[in-house]
């Protein structure tokens, strides 16, 4: 069947859809189609073999229906925009059914074929975001598996900073406060969208972002659209007292860690090599740290690798470019 669904797509968009980069990680998303036009006979060719295909769709196991239906509409996308939503909500609802990985931890980035569930999800989610269909993938959200709602959260938080409703944008994230897929770099967005005349608003999401840290503590690689980044980018627009208080909340997490991790970095200023999840931390917030007490910056270097006057912001740029 599935040989059937991809033959079908083919012809009835009249040619292979090409792809486009969606902006989150390992996930790729269908570029805009034009406008309906009258069919050409391969393309209603394609459609009689759609019919039969989506409609026997029903009696296969959870993920080949979730495959078959999201497969299906996108045939429908430059003939029948309306059947190719209906398919596209039927995947996700199929999708619902399929079993959660055993260990996630194994599996894989989103898009793997060890995490069919989330794969679909985020495809058909992603595709209604890029489409504008924001009320669609609302009602659909909270049924996301938690990896997927984390990232489609951040790109329907960033519409509606766009369309400059950030209460509407300030609601969604805080159904993800206490989400261990916390999208600390939506709640960087929107923060910083606030302005400064929206103080209270701002504390409201630093404290959200503080509160989940404290929760579930870094997760995976650190450093990376994590609480960390998070300090990094808004450090200016909250008062000091909360971001030094933040700041030692991230060492004592750092440092309670046992771990044989070891960093390196380079930059053409020079290179850096850190020992431990603490020199980590301590050398991405130094900048930070001078700026707002230049005293204990220079205290926390001794004792480790770290020099106080490394440029560190300069060389972890480059590091991540």
């Amino acid at each position: 069947m599935w040989i059937t669904v991809a033959l079908a797509a083919s012809w009835c968009t009249g040619q292979g859809i090409p792809p486009a980069k969606s902006g989150i990680p390992g996930t790729t998303v269908y570029a805009k189609q034009a406008s309906p036009q009258k069919l050409t006979t391969q393309q209603e060719q394609g459609l009689r073999l759609l019919k039969p295909a989506h409609a026997e769709a029903g009696g296969l196991e959870a993920d080949m229906r979730a495959f078959v239906l999201w497969r299906a509409s996108l045939a429908y996308a430059t003939v029948d925009p309306k059947k190719e939503e209906g398919l596209a909500k039927d995947s996700f609802t199929a999708s619902e059914a399929i079993e959660d990985p055993s260990d996630r931890d194994q599996c894989g980035p989103i898009g793997s074929a060890g995490d069919i569930k989330s794969w679909i999800q985020e495809r058909v989610l992603s595709d209604m975001v890029r489409k504008e269909k924001i009320a669609a993938v609302e009602e659909l959200l909270p049924q996301a598996t938690e990896p997927v709602r984390s990232h489609i959260t951040r790109d329907v938080v960033k519409h509606w900073i766009e369309k400059k409703d950030l209460a509407h944008a300030e609601a969604l994230l805080l159904q993800l406060a206490d989400s261990d897929e916390y999208p600390f770099d939506a709640a960087e967005r929107l923060l910083v969208a606030m302005g400064p005349e929206q103080s209270a608003g701002r504390m409201r999401i630093f404290g959200q972002a503080l509160s989940n840290f404290e929760q579930h503590g870094s997760q995976n690689t650190i450093g990376q659209n994590d609480f960390g980044d998070f300090i990094e980018h808004i450090w200016t627009d909250v008062p000091s007292a909360v971001v030094l208080e933040a700041i030692n909340r991230v060492l004592e997490e750092a440092k309670s860690k046992e771990s044989h991790s070891h960093y390196s970095m380079a930059s053409a200023k020079g290179g850096i090599a850190l020992n431990s999840p603490y020199e980590f931390r301590l050398f991405q917030l130094l900048p930070v740290l001078k700026e707002l007490d230049k005293d204990r910056a220079e205290s926390l270097c001794c004792g480790t690798t770290l020099n106080f006057r490394h440029n560190s912001r300069n060389t972890r740029k480059a590091w991540r470019r």
